[in-house]
């Protein structure tokens, strides 16, 4: 097996193990077992089981954030050098999610429990400083805030952080009962993209909330 085939072998085997009994029931002993390899393989590609856990997740987010930074991309070549349309920006952040979800919804919902999780222990995991993560939240939440000047700094990363977990609360969907009244099966993917936006704009847009504008 090559080492690259190995490689994928321990994080698709790692992947499916931890959404099924969860991070901390599964041992490294039963992933290499089940990946058929042995435990110098994956010390030898991973180092750690956290390095396991940090390369699972970030591979699947990679395609978004590429995404998320080719959009922005060409929002700011199109708007040259002004500060571009709110909306614009909103689409640019949610479709890669959204298509994704769309296109792989299993793998995105089993990354998303893992990041759940994980995050208690995101600073020992390093996986919310990742820099390819970072540079693409920077750049978003330094255009929202040239397009939003009279909102304090803060005030825009607290809603960046309401987006975010919107996008969580997509991707994490479950099942519905056939007679809920949240399941709406006919709506597809660009109506679900149009709702969210409406839904952002409106908070983005909002007044300040008290003493956090820009003075």
């Amino acid at each position: 097996m090559k080492n690259s085939d190995t490689k994928t072998k321990i994080l698709d085997v790692a992947e499916k193990l931890f959404a099924e009994t969860g991070i901390h029931a599964t041992s490294i002993r039963q992933i290499v077992k089940e990946a058929g390899v042995n435990v110098a393989s994956l010390h030898y590609h991973f180092g750690s089981k956290e390095a396991v856990i940090h390369e699972i997740i970030t591979r699947r987010l990679r395609p978004i954030n590429e995404a998320k930074e080719k959009h922005l991309d060409e929002i700011e070549e199109a708007s040259a050098g002004k500060p571009p349309e709110l909306e614009a920006v909103l689409r640019a952040f949610i479709e890669p999610h959204i298509h994704m979800h769309k296109v792989a919804g299993d793998k995105v919902k089993i990354i998303m429990k893992l990041m759940v999780q994980v995050e208690d222990e995101a600073e020992k995991l390093k996986l919310l400083h990742d820099p390819a993560m970072m540079t693409v939240f920077n750049r978003y939440i330094s255009t929202l805030q040239s397009i939003l000047p009279h909102l304090s700094s803060s005030e825009v990363l607290w809603r960046f952080k309401f987006m975010i977990g919107s996008m969580h609360a997509i991707m994490l969907q479950h099942p519905m009962p056939p007679d809920s009244p949240f399941k709406n099966e006919k709506e597809n993917t660009e109506d679900i993209i149009n709702h969210v936006i409406t839904f952002l704009k409106a908070g983005f847009l909002a007044p300040a909330s008290t003493n956090s504008s820009v003075e």
